[in-house]
């Protein structure tokens, strides 16, 4: 069947045109970046590495159906659903003389070279604009081996989709390549063809797949190259170093996703970011991981990570006996007001990773993909962290050492062993930020950041696997952009809103550490106002402080709670107005409350909006002296010694009026 697009009239009926992508009117030139070239056999192969090659197989996707219909593309038809609860989507399968070009070791792909074919079945995406046919679309690789790209090309040779962000592996012993996850996004050429300029690049859906063996030259596992060095673990030769881990957030950006009831007063916008981290590059002598001034790792040997997908016990299993233990990923959006107040106004679920490509500087070694060795590069693409089955809440995770509770999870709620299906929508346990906390309109003097950070079991420093980047958002039509600024910096976003002050701001940070329970920051700022007034703002950062209530042991950990903390309290003197609370979102009956006694401000939570971990919330009033040292108290959520922390920071103070000196 001839690939084709028809072009729909407004009243919802077929055009005369009838246009076939190579007969498309009003399109420029062919852009030899438009083309999908042929296999590219250049791409050197790496130490120990062989060749293999596939033959047919199986293609699914898993739609963004809401920004589908954002493109006028809202429906899928014709094609049949996965029978899998576990992995949705709908199964194209691959013309029998399809191939993809594999290089690796018989343990691990390390990249995809090369590769052409064709789809079959009907399936087609339809709306009030378009209809698009997937059948005999043909697919080409782009030879990149760092970045391949799959390209889905219409019968003009143009570019329709492409695929990018490519997670792959060996299964089932080695006789089938799989692609775990890619992001399938719209070529230039078909918004352009849509009419639809913001669809250019648009990540629609996730693309697996699964293709068998047709020849298998692979070469074995470098000599010398044993089993991962885990954390913990002594290096051998050299008395009193251990292997540590210390993994780096690279880079990252961040992209829309769709939005929830935007025909409504205040809709939700979905954000997701493509995540890309390394790990430390260090073997005996300190260098340069990534180019920051937080980006060369104290750890001088490189712990190698274990990355399993859920309900998977680790071959490796000293020192993480029995588990299925891997990365997870969250990210957070904040706004710095006019008033110079920072509030987190968006925070995702939990992403909970399976695999890793290794690409990059890799050291060798056992393990394969599942494994991330010394130097080595992994990527999760925007589909791959919007996909529903790989989400859950934070409530599930002890952040400070990477555990999960498998046991009563949403993932097992029966504790069985085996993974249940989990029932999602497209905005479900996503990160949603309302339209009136992004828009410019409404928020005039505004600026934004967005922060995303993995959570990895054992890593020495949190801060270095976490970055932030400026970021803006408007509406366009029935859409919302998305610019990702820069710099791109390693670290929190408090850090960025300490750095960054209006004049006559005095600015005090501190960091809650050594708790054996987890770490939270907190940055004061005292603004001069005019007319004799200050306004106060407390920023704090719960990063990973939770106090855990558990039962059991991996792999059969269940974590009952694992709140942080439930008050915030700061000295205070003399007269004192305006006091607020921010928790990003919009409802005020779970808002903290506020009582002063005496000498103290004491704000509390109510139960169920704890300040929990990879959470700011945000405390300010306004005060007629100037900021003096002074100590703030955090209370602990959860019974237990020490029930309160104390934390470095500044009051007012009466004895010193704003009239005396502001510096």
């Amino acid at each position: 069947m001839r690939l084709s697009i028809r072009l729909i009239a407004a009243s919802g009926l077929a055009c005369a045109m009838g246009l076939a992508f190579g007969a498309t009117r009003g399109v420029g030139p062919q852009s030899p970046l438009d083309l999908a070239p042929a296999a590219d056999a250049r791409v050197a192969l790496r130490a120990g590495d062989g060749t293999a090659t596939s033959q047919g197989g199986t293609l699914r996707l898993r739609f963004n159906t809401p920004l589908l219909q954002e493109f006028g593309l809202g429906r899928v038809e014709g094609a049949q659903r996965s029978s899998d609860l576990l992995r949705a989507g709908f199964v194209l399968e691959l013309s029998p003389r399809s191939t993809f070009d594999l290089h690796g070791t018989e343990d691990s792909v390390h990249a995809v070279v090369g590769g052409s074919g064709s789809l079959g079945s009907g399936l087609r995406l339809t709306g009030g604009r378009a209809a698009i046919d997937f059948e005999g679309m043909r697919y080409a690789v782009r030879g990149d081996a760092v970045s391949p790209r799959i390209d889905f090309i219409g019968r003009d040779g143009r570019v329709l989709f492409y695929a990018d962000s490519l997670m792959f592996e060996w299964i089932n012993g080695g006789a089938t390549f799989h692609i775990r996850s890619a992001d399938l996004s719209i070529s230039a050429h078909l918004a352009e063809l849509l009419g639809q300029p913001l669809a250019a690049d648009a990540r629609i859906a996730e693309l697996h797949l699964e293709a068998p063996l047709r020849t298998r030259a692979l070469g074995a596992v470098p000599k010398g190259a044993g089993t991962p060095n885990f954390h913990g673990e002594a290096v051998p030769g050299v008395p009193g170093e251990t292997y540590q881990v210390d993994v780096f957030m690279q880079s990252y950006s961040m992209s829309y996703q769709g939005c929830n009831n935007c025909a409504g007063p205040d809709g939700q916008i979905k954000f997701v970011p493509s995540s890309t981290l390394v790990n430390n590059l260090n073997n005996g002598t300190f260098v340069q991981t990534v180019n920051d001034p937080m980006g060369t790792s104290a750890a001088r040997y490189t712990g190698d990570v274990p990355w399993y997908e859920k309900f998977t016990t680790s071959p490796w299993a000293f020192p993480y006996p029995g588990n299925d233990q891997h990365p997870y990923l969250i990210w957070n959006l904040y706004r710095t007001g006019a008033d110079g107040s920072l509030v987190q106004i968006g925070r995702s679920s939990v992403k909970h990773a399976f695999l890793t490509v290794n690409s990059g500087n890799c050291a060798p070694g056992l393990g394969g993909n599942h494994v991330l060795r010394r130097g080595c590069a992994d990527t999760y693409g925007v589909g791959n962290n919007d996909a529903p089955q790989d989400l859950g809440p934070r409530s599930e995770i002890i952040p400070a050492t990477g555990r999960f509770g498998r046991c009563g999870s949403i993932f097992d709620t029966n504790c069985d062993g085996v993974e249940n299906s989990v029932s999602s929508g497209q905005f479900d346990r996503r990160m949603l930020v309302r339209e009136s906390a992004v828009d410019p309109v409404l928020n005039p003097g505004a600026t934004f950041l967005t922060e995303s950070w993995y959570i990895v079991q054992d890593d020495i420093n949190v801060y270095n696997t976490m970055a932030t980047r400026p970021f803006t958002t408007a509406p366009s039509g029935t859409n919302w952009t998305a610019v990702n600024g820069s710099p791109f910096r390693l670290g929190p976003a408090i850090d960025r809103w300490a750095e960054s002050s209006p004049a006559e701001t005095q600015v005090h940070r501190s960091e809650l550490t050594e708790t054996g329970e987890g770490q939270a920051k907190l940055v004061a700022k005292a603004i001069r106002l005019a007319g004799g007034q200050a306004r106060y703002h407390y920023a704090l950062m719960n990063v990973d402080f939770s106090r855990p209530v558990t039962e059991g042991q991996p792999p059969n950990l269940r974590v009952l709670r694992n709140l942080g903390f439930r008050s915030f309290e700061v000295p205070v003197f003399g007269a004192i107005s305006d006091i607020r609370f921010y928790d990003g979102d919009d409802s005020a009956a779970n808002d903290w409350t506020f009582e002063r006694i005496g000498d103290r401000l004491v704000w509390t939570a109510p139960a169920g909006n704890e300040l929990n971990w990879g959470t700011l919330f945000s405390f300010s009033f306004e005060a007629t002296s100037f900021p003096s040292p002074a100590v703030a108290t955090l209370g602990v959520a959860e019974a237990g010694l020490p029930s309160a922390h104390v934390i470095p920071t500044v009051m007012s103070n009466s004895d010193a009026l704003l009239s005396d000196s502001f510096e």
